[in-house]
């Protein structure tokens, strides 16, 4: 009898998906059989600033798992080594999905990702979004890299610094590069990205344990720009006193940002729509 090569594959297919699912069902049924206690993660402790940044600065460069990896790995690992088995297994290593914007997609900085996974690990999910936020806004306003290494082929290389304006690693790199001509595929550059994932860190620390002290962290201010457009599109930001309220959710919207905004829409200066706003300015 005569075996089609069509028949051959769909068995070929079957066999392979049995399989599976004799392994899938395995796993299942010991997972239903375990009952070892639910681990609890929300058990934040002190963290160090000098040697979070230490650590973040040489997790930047292990092997190439860059930014993400750095900034988690300096705020997370003395605390899960600190809290013991089973927390300290935890596979750091793939925080290496978040470097250079993401699988190097230029998006979000990834040491700005990898604080931000730190804190929702350790802290609630509301006290964790403020945190973040509190660290976009001090990141897009502040000169950097601040930190020096101890020990670098580049420590008497002062790293030019530069506002990045927005959290987004293209953007952060752009300004950088425009500023000190140098390409992004440069060592400076690479020096720059892992003192600033130390920075990253530092800032970070700072937050995490001023709330764990229980202490207000100092909050950076909006931005004039962002004060400016937020004013009309971003909800939570009222207008000055005697400025209309445009910010009713009925014809304009309300954008959830906390970045700059000029940065990607330069309406303000080009063809943004006049505005009863301008007109009372100019009867001031």
């Amino acid at each position: 009898m005569k075996v089609r090569r069509r028949e051959l594959i769909f068995a070929g297919v079957g066999a392979f998906a049995g399989m599976l699912g004799v392994q899938l069902m395995g796993r299942s049924s010991h997972a239903s059989s375990n009952t070892g206690p639910m681990l609890n993660w929300k058990q934040p402790r002190k963290v160090n600033l000098e040697q979070a940044a230490q650590l973040s600065y040489d997790g930047y460069k292990d092997r190439g798992l860059g930014c993400c990896h750095g900034a988690f790995k300096g705020l997370v690992s003395p605390v899960i080594a600190e809290m013991g088995a089973p927390y300290n297994t935890f596979p750091v290593e793939i925080m290496r999905a978040g470097k250079s914007g993401v699988a190097d997609a230029g998006s979000l900085c990834g040491a700005l990702l990898g604080a931000a996974y730190a804190f929702h690990l350790f802290f609630e999910p509301k006290v964790a979004d403020d945190m973040q936020k509190e660290l976009h806004r001090w990141y897009g306003q502040t000169l950097l890299p601040q930190y020096v290494p101890a020990a670098s082929n580049f420590k008497d290389y002062k790293v030019p610094q530069t506002k990045a304006i927005l959290p987004e690693c293209h953007a952060s790199i752009d300004v950088w590069i425009k500023t000190t001509g140098f390409s992004k595929e440069t060592d400076e550059r690479r020096e720059r990205c892992g003192r600033l994932t130390a920075d990253v860190a530092i800032k970070a620390a700072n937050i995490w344990n001023a709330q764990l002290d229980g202490q207000p962290f100092a909050m950076t201010p909006i931005s004039d720009n962002q004060m400016y457009c937020g004013k009309c599109h971003i909800k939570g930001i009222a207008p000055s006193k005697g400025e209309p309220n445009f910010n009713d959710g009925k014809n304009l919207r309300e954008v959830g940002t906390n970045m700059s905004c000029p940065s990607c829409h330069p309406g303000r200066k080009r063809n943004h729509p006049k505005t009863m706003r301008d007109d009372i300015k100019k009867k001031v």
